[in-house]
């Protein structure tokens, strides 16, 4: 990209920390909206590269990143509450949860749009990740109470437009021409009002699995947690309790997995401590700490220790400035 183009604001390397003026204003510029934090999952050399663009209000973000704990907390909120992160992944994984809620993200799956009133947190493996940073004023979401994130899907019609003006608003955006830039981004931000308020309503077997994997999530730290809760809170036979999570490997692999995610985003924002890692697994409803052990290698191949914070980007400016 040339040093000339018009919107780009920052394209950095931030793969060996904040050792240049770009990178150090990179993560300054982020702190109040996101806390960002090396996590080792994916086996790679820790490579994290950024590139953002400024254009009106909006701010669109590409990242290739082979690891990383994205974490939108409460004080994140205070300062940012009144904008959106638009987020979609064109490689890896995502997954984590929006003010407890479960939310993935994985390349072809729906788009997200979290409101960043609530914390949420992810964590991902080796990623390309697309986002867009934007003022609610530009959307015209209503976030329900007990939901604190929008996903369009591609498969919808608003959804599928939406991913289309994306990819010309970042197609635009590589070729540096002003002229194409605003063009594509008229057409994005048209389209993501319009899918923000027209997008279908969920289901009503969407919102039973919502709402069946919000009471997951609220049970996961006890390690006594039964399947049968589940079918008496919810009146479901066994048979279409695993229907419903068949996708997912079944409701037992399923609440492991959900287990194995909040430990993990957990132990990426604590700091490394005698038994602190125990605390964290017992605390998350692993029966011990082999067990734990066993989970996080197969998942990230790496031990549980490994997963505690190399450091954070955006702790790291404050010893910077």
């Amino acid at each position: 990209m040339s040093a000339g183009h018009p919107y780009l604001t920052r394209a950095v390397d931030l793969t060996a920390g904040l050792g240049d003026a770009g990178a150090l204003s990179w993560s300054r510029a982020w702190a109040p909206a996101y806390a960002i934090t090396p996590a080792p999952v994916g086996g790679g050399p820790g490579r994290y590269m950024a590139a953002t663009w400024r254009v009106g209000a909006l701010v669109f973000a590409r990242l290739v990143v082979d690891d990383q704990a994205l974490r939108h907390d409460p004080r994140h909120a205070r300062a940012t509450g009144d904008h959106v992160t638009l987020q979609r992944l064109r490689r890896g994984r995502a997954d984590g949860h929006a003010d407890g809620r479960p939310v993935a993200l994985e390349p072809g799956g729906p788009v997200l749009l979290l409101d960043h009133a609530r914390p949420f947190a992810l964590i991902y493996g080796p990623s390309v990740i697309e986002s867009v940073f934007a003022p609610k004023t530009l959307v015209e979401a209503a976030f329900e109470a007990e939901n604190p994130v929008l996903r369009f899907s591609a498969g919808d019609p608003a959804g599928a437009a939406l991913n289309a003006r994306l990819d010309a608003v970042f197609a635009a955006l590589d070729g540096g021409d002003r002229p194409a830039v605003d063009h594509a981004v008229n057409h994005f931000s048209q389209a993501l009002s319009e899918a923000s308020t027209t997008a279908p309503a969920p289901s009503a077997e969407a919102r039973r699995k919502a709402s069946t994997s919000a009471f997951i999530e609220t049970r996961l730290p006890d390690a006594a947690f039964e399947i049968a809760e589940i079918l008496d809170r919810f009146a479901l036979s066994r048979a279409t309790l695993y229907r419903m999570f068949e996708a997912e490997g079944g409701v037992r692999r399923y609440i492991q997995d959900r287990r194995l995610i909040r430990a993990a985003l957990e132990l990426v924002a604590a700091a490394a401590r005698r038994g602190r890692v125990h605390m964290i697994a017992s605390g998350w409803g692993f029966s011990s700490d082999s067990a734990f052990n066993r989970a996080v290698r197969k998942r990230f191949a790496v031990a549980p220790a490994a997963l505690q914070p190399r450091s954070d980007l955006n702790n790291a400016v404050r010893h910077h400035s």
